[in-house]
């Protein structure tokens, strides 16, 4: 499993039927069982990209204590 640079997060597109959502999963200690879970769902790809260079597509975060400068360059977030 391939990790963004910052550490424990993942940026993962979810793949609705009717499109695909980027997602950034911010959480610490479980980043990969929130995947997995995610995965239980809907099929979901990793995205083997830095943050800085998808932050204008990720619509939706999951996480807690997400910094506000991360928040703050996610300019399509509609979901948190």
């Amino acid at each position: 499993m391939t990790h963004t640079s910052i550490s424990n997060t993942l940026i993962v597109q979810a793949h609705f039927p009717e499109r695909d959502i980027n997602l950034l999963i911010y959480r610490p200690f479980d980043a990969d069982i929130f995947l997995q879970q995610l995965r239980a769902v809907v099929p979901a790809t990793v995205i083997d990209q830095p943050l800085d260079a998808v932050a204008e597509t990720i619509e939706g975060v999951v996480g807690w204590h997400i910094p506000f400068s991360i928040l703050e360059s996610l300019v399509t977030l509609r979901w948190i």
